[in-house]
């Protein structure tokens, strides 16, 4: 992959990572930024994943690992989003002497009426844990005619961002945002498409 001459990167959008730990930093520091559009008080924390091989990391909320963030939407109904994404630190392959975190696996829940709800849907990728779905998907709690329900595998195509899940939950779901989560949506979006390197991959030369 060819280097990014830094001159066409958006100033706005760098935020070098000269060690794995600055690389860690900045990951935390931009999905909490994407999260807070819908509760502002939420903190995360870098740590080893409870699942898969040595060397991976991944975010918690900050002295709850694995609780639900619960929802504000203007009908009053709660609504609780399950969080966890994963990712390792690997030398950024566009910029010398950078690294970057580069995502392993995600799994995204909207839950109602309670925080241990079944979920509604999930957004799901994670390649290294189930060899026999490889690729993005989703699963809903709909009926089907093989009662297979959240079982089914129904494919996005490609890989679903927080940011694209956020935006969905505002418009569609009235979920109470910030003021300025246009702002801050649109620009941890064009970070993460400027940026990642995994479905840049897929295209042709």
């Amino acid at each position: 992959m060819r280097l990014l001459p830094k001159s066409l990167v958006p100033r706005s959008l760098r935020r070098r990572a000269k060690d794995q730990g600055e690389a860690r930093e900045r990951w935390r520091h931009f999905v909490e930024k994407s999260l807070r559009c819908v509760e502002p008080d939420i903190h995360l924390r870098v740590g080893p994943s409870p699942r898969g091989s040595e060397g991976l990391n991944s975010l918690f909320q900050a002295g709850e690992p694995g609780a639900p963030i619960h929802l504000t939407t203007k009908s009053g109904s709660p609504l609780y989003l399950s969080f966890e994404q994963s990712g390792e630190v690997v030398p950024d392959p566009r910029f010398r002497r950078e690294y970057k975190i580069s995502t392993r696996s995600y799994a995204y829940a909207l839950r109602y009426p309670e925080p241990t709800s079944e979920p509604l849907i999930q957004w799901h990728w994670h390649p290294g844990l189930s060899p026999d779905w490889p690729e993005p998907h989703i699963h809903v709690s709909i009926p089907d005619p093989l009662a297979k329900g959240t079982k089914l595998h129904i494919p996005t195509g490609s890989r679903v961002t927080i940011e694209q899940v956020l935006s969905f939950l505002i418009r569609d779901w009235e979920v109470v945002p910030t003021d300025d989560w246009r702002e801050v949506i649109a620009e941890t979006q064009l970070r993460f498409d400027t940026f990642q390197t995994q479905d840049q991959r897929r295209q042709p030369e």
